[in-house]
C-alpha cells in the first residue's frame, strides 16, 4: 500500500507505526513550518529522512496529489495537518485527530 503522510510531531507515533509496517510504503511527508516552542516537526522530519522519504513544507497542490495518484497512491493519512487536503476520492483519505 502506498501512502502520503500529512502531519507533525503531535502524531509522530502514528507516522512511525506506518513506517514500521512492511505492507506500507510512504511516498512523501507533508508537514509545515513550526515555531519549535509549542509545535514541532523535527521528529517526523528525522524519521522521513532516515527512511529516504521526501519532505515538503508547503501545502500540497492538486497537481502534486494527482501526480501521486498517477504513481500508485492508495490513500492519504492526515494527522494534525493544518491545511485542507482536496482529495478527489473520499475513499482514499484517513484523518487522525486528538480528542479533548
Amino acid at each position: 500500500m502506498r501512502i502520503v503522510y500529512f502531519g507533525f510531531d503531535l502524531f509522530a507515533d502514528c507516522f512511525e507505526a506506518l513506517l514500521e509496517n512492511d505492507n506500507i510504503e510512504v511516498m512523501a511527508l507533508y508537514t509545515f513550518k513550526t515555531d519549535n516552542v509549542f509545535e514541532f516537526n523535527s521528529r517526523v522530519v528525522a524519521l522521513a529522512k532516515e527512511n529516504n522519504i521526501e519532505v515538503h513544507y508547503e501545502k500540497i497542490t492538486e497537481a502534486a496529489l494527482l501526480n501521486y495518484l498517477d504513481n500508485g497512491l492508495d490513500f492519504t493519512v492526515s494527522a494534525g495537518y493544518i491545511y485542507k487536503i482536496q482529495v478527489p476520492d473520499v475513499n482514499t483519505a484517513v484523518y487522525i485527530q486528538a480528542d479533548k
